[in-house]
């Protein structure tokens, strides 16, 4: 991509479509959700910010944009145009500069500024605190009813993979058994992958067969 863009949706493009030029993307941090306690008569706070099992979670997150029109649009028309094709909407975004990500969050159109010599509109998303991976990870693996250790790698976002057997399986993790029906889509809250990924045993049970594990990672 030879130019700056950012891609809104599935088909609304910042240049291609809207025909503007980007200026500038500021992307806020995610903010931690902390839970500071003050407790009389110690010295300063016991941080109670992550949940049972070590979990923390984090604020929504805010995307900015400032974009130019070209010389000799029409300013009341790109003005209609924009408004029509972002303000309000809720979509995924993709970065030029990060394409293989993308955040999703609602867009508001926040302001529109012209005087003589400048012609600029400010977009604004508030999003969800990770990014995704726009390709699924895992893949296809051949299972026996040898049971067969299946490392897995995984981000920052915990996440809970799709399991998809061609065969009845068993699969295992952290102490649990599942078995997986052939043919059908299965998952579980119980089997979350953490940030760095994991290990899930799979073996089948009479006849061989392949294991298929999808899951979408998600990073700050």
């Amino acid at each position: 991509m030879g130019y700056r863009e950012t891609r809104f949706g599935e088909d609304v493009y910042s240049f291609q479509t809207l025909h503007l030029i980007q200026q500038k993307v500021d992307i806020q941090p995610a903010e931690p959700k902390l839970n500071l306690v003050n407790i009389p008569g110690a010295d300063g706070t016991k941080d109670m910010s992550e949940l049972p099992g070590g979990r923390l979670y984090y604020k929504d997150r805010k995307i900015t944009w400032t974009f130019a029109l070209y010389p000799g649009d029409n300013w009341d028309a790109k003005h209609a145009q924009v408004s029509n094709a972002l303000n309000g909407k809720r979509c995924t975004i993709h970065l030029h500069t990060d394409w293989d990500w993308y955040y999703e969050g609602r867009v508001t159109v926040k302001k529109y500024n012209r005087d003589k010599a400048l012609r600029q509109i400010t977009v604004e998303a508030t999003c969800a605190p990770y990014k995704r991976k726009v390709a699924l990870s895992g893949g296809d693996f051949d299972i026996t009813t040898e049971r067969r250790d299946i490392h897995l790698t995984n981000t920052r976002l915990p996440v809970a993979p799709d399991f998809y057997a061609s065969v009845e399986t068993e699969i295992t993790w952290n102490g649990m058994t599942a078995v997986i029906a052939p043919g059908v889509w299965f998952s579980s809250l119980d089997i979350e992958l953490p940030e760095g990924g994991g290990t899930i045993g799979a073996r089948a049970i009479s006849d061989a067969g392949t294991l298929r594990i999808l899951y979408r990672e998600g990073s700050l």
